[in-house]
């Protein structure tokens, strides 16, 4: 009898281990290109390809604008296959993309694979892309305001900057390598001020799947309630500003009676403003296109979230250089200076 129950129990576990792999397959292939990201990617001898609103590889019709190397070239023709995109900038993708299907100049003889590096297309404002630092990585950043240069400017003072770096074992110590990095703040066409990147032990980065274009997403409720309290939250802060301001003011014993009129009124233009702020996908009650707008509004938090990022990531990195440059002018007043950072 115990024989049977630990067989079934077995083939139970072995069961739930099979679904949860093709749960898990199938999550991947629903989250490919979840995020839509304009692309473009070049060859000489075959046709110019760009990534579509379905996250595909297109073939440009074309044969015209083949091999493009200059980067107003490239801006340009990212503009004229992105028409309704507001192009303004370019950067060489991070990764080595695997890429099917491409066509020769002729447009025949569509089955040729090739391992290149597309050039994204950055529309409107510049948000840096998210990076992963899986166990034993670290993550680093370089910016200043002084520096500005390009792609592989950044990529080459990455991998030396991670070749510096060596984890420490009881047993071991091993060099880093670079495993991922995003250009900080553009200063030009295909210029950058900075560099954010990631390191990981040789042994563990060899191991690791790098990401192409697939995002890592969470959950659909997450992404509600993530959305939700970080509305809530900015709410909050614009909350206690203006209680802070009421407070103020109320204690002022000479204020004259228009004063306080002029302040009610400004506390509830605050109040508009507060529900201006709100993302619309709060406002709005149509659920006809309720996926669409969540893809849409959960977009606008994550460039927020990375506006945010960049920037507290630049102003540390500016304290950091004026410590420095005191540092060799006056040790002790930079010290001071460092502790009230």
């Amino acid at each position: 009898m115990t024989t049977i129950l630990l067989f079934l129990l077995l083939i139970s576990l072995f069961g739930l281990n099979f679904a949860n792999h093709i749960t898990s397959e199938i999550s991947k292939t629903n989250k490919k290109h979840e995020h839509f990201m304009p692309l473009v990617a070049f060859n000489c001898g075959y046709r110019n390809k760009f990534m579509n609103k379905d996250g595909r590889w297109q073939d440009d019709p074309s044969s015209v604008a083949g091999c493009l190397h200059g980067k107003y070239d490239i801006l340009k023709y990212c503009k004229r296959v992105y028409p309704n995109e507001e192009i303004n900038n370019i950067v060489e993708y991070p990764h080595i993309t695997k890429i099917d299907r491409w066509c020769r100049e002729a447009g025949k003889e569509c089955y040729h694979q090739f391992n290149v590096r597309p050039f994204r297309c950055i529309a409107g404002e510049f948000v840096t892309e998210s990076l992963q630092v899986p166990h034993r990585c670290h993550f680093d950043h370089i910016i200043g305001r002084d520096k500005c240069n390009d792609f592989n400017f950044w990529n080459n003072t990455s991998e030396g900057e991670c070749l510096k770096k060596k984890e420490t074992t009881k047993t071991d110590s091993q060099q880093m390598q670079l495993f991922s990095f995003a250009l900080l703040e553009p200063c030009g066409l295909g210029m950058f001020r900075g560099v954010e990147f990631v390191c990981c032990p040789k042994d563990l980065e060899e191991k690791i799947e790098k990401i192409v274009v697939d995002l890592e997403t969470p959950s659909n409720e997450e992404k509600k309630k993530t959305l939700s309290s970080s509305d809530d939250e900015e709410e909050e802060e614009d909350d206690e500003e203006e209680e802070e301001e009421y407070t103020d003011e109320d204690e002022d014993e000479d204020l004259e009676s228009d004063d306080k009129l002029s302040k009610s009124k400004k506390k509830g233009k605050t109040s508009t403003e507060q529900q201006q702020k709100q993302d619309p996908y709060f406002k709005e009650d149509n659920t006809a296109n309720e996926h669409e707008r969540f893809i849409e509004a959960e977009e606008r938090l994550e460039k927020k979230h990375r506006k945010k990022v960049t920037k507290v990531i630049t102003g540390w990195s500016e304290l950091f250089e004026r410590y420095n440059k005191m540092k060799e002018k006056d040790p002790k007043g930079a010290e001071q200076y460092k502790r009230e950072m």
